[in-house]
């Protein structure tokens, strides 16, 4: 359907058109297209009048001339992809930004794993040159998802981009992304040279780690209590180590249909991004435990002590916006074995239990863990990031 434009009297409530300025996007329909289907959106912009915008009017106009009383504007029509083969998904990622589906390609990026392969992905992208809006794509690709291109030891993926960048478009910001990553490739490979790959998955962060840091180099020394460290300084680890572990969770991984074969036989070790920060949690949660019932000798108000300590660390991690291992904590102290210490908890202090009681809530299964949803938001529209 043609575009056509709108006029709406200033200041009135009401129009010619059929959308409202706050609603500027129209579902219309669907398209079906060599392989793929699109949603179609029409999209309303305004359109200013000469001389409207703060600059000076156009040379040769008359000075002061009355303001329109009309704002205009135009429907533009808009094309969003729905469901593709994979050939018309990739050809796709040069033109959704044309088309105005600015978020199709770091969702792709992020997402493509579960159903094609990188070499896949590229032996279909490069002979859509000479479009050169590929290239903005190999950029990104390169930059956000370098682990992509991560194949040891002869990384055909990145060679053959890296070939083709240089004889296309060499000197561009992509290509120098490329020859960067070649070199921290090889660099790594070095550094790991005498090792034994381990499959390339990522290994787990557990506690025993940081306490050797917090010890010191020293063989044979024993290694001190986790607790005799202050509840900031545990906190602080503990916040390292989930940050280490999160920033390499790769996107793809997180899917329904990747995470859902987690338990079948020959899918042990997919996911091993995600896989890793789960046994991280249950590290956390198994030190509480361990460290409340080990020592069967601790009389009551020494268990309380340690109560105590681990819900100042779960504080100190909200405070950190932490909040895995504060669910890993809460979830130790919350669990069969803690919950039964009824002695125990009556001699906790009162502000810590009541600490406990506010943290517990932001955890709370009520309407579908309505709170913890919440929360999570407004530290993300806060801060910016979790």
């Amino acid at each position: 359907r043609p575009p056509r434009a709108s006029l709406r009297p200033r200041g009135a409530g009401g129009g010619l058109s059929s959308a409202s300025p706050q609603t500027p996007l129209q579902q219309w329909g669907e398209e079906a297209e060599e392989g793929a289907i699109y949603s179609i959106l029409l999209q309303r912009l305004r359109v200013e009048p000469e001389g409207e915008d703060g600059g000076s009017p156009p040379p040769g106009a008359a000075p002061n001339l009355p303001r329109c009383p009309f704002v205009h504007y135009r429907t533009r029509k808009r094309r969003v992809l729905r469901a593709a083969t994979l050939p018309a998904l990739v050809r796709w990622l040069p033109a959704s930004g044309v088309e105005g589906d600015p978020a199709y390609v770091p969702s792709f990026l992020a997402t493509y794993q579960a159903f094609a392969s990188p070499k896949q992905v590229l032996e279909l992208l490069l002979p859509l040159w000479p479009d050169k809006a590929i290239l903005p794509v190999l950029e990104l690709w390169l930059r956000d998802n370098p682990e992509d291109f991560w194949e040891p030891p002869e990384h055909p993926t990145l060679h053959r981009s890296l070939h083709f960048l240089r004889q296309f478009a060499r000197g561009s910001p992509a290509c120098a992304l490329a020859e960067g990553l070649l070199q921290a490739h090889k660099k790594q490979e070095e550094a790991a040279c005498g090792t034994e790959a381990d499959d390339g998955e990522i290994p787990g962060v557990g506690l025993p780690q940081v306490m050797t840091e917090a010890a010191g180099p020293g063989a044979g020394r024993e290694l001190p209590a986790l607790l005799s460290f202050t509840v900031e300084e545990v906190a602080e680890q503990l916040t390292l180590m989930d940050s280490n572990l999160f920033r390499a969770v790769q996107p793809f991984h997180c899917l329904g249909c990747v995470w859902s074969q987690r338990d079948k036989k020959e899918k042990q070790r997919v996911a091993p991004s995600v896989r890793a920060t789960v046994a991280q949690f249950n590290a956390v949660t198994s030190c509480v435990i361990t460290s409340l019932f080990e020592d069967l000798t601790l009389r009551v108000h020494q268990r309380a002590h340690l109560l105590e300590k681990w819900i100042g660390v779960a504080q100190h991690c909200r405070t950190l916006r932490n909040f895995s291992s504060l669910y890993a904590i809460l979830s130790a102290l919350q669990s069969n074995p803690v919950y039964r210490l009824k002695r125990t908890w009556a001699a906790v202090n009162r502000n810590a239990r009541s600490s406990f009681h506010k943290l517990s809530e932001i955890f709370s299964e009520d309407n579908n863990h309505l709170n913890c949803r919440e929360i999570l938001l407004q530290v993300a529209q806060r801060t910016g990031s979790l």
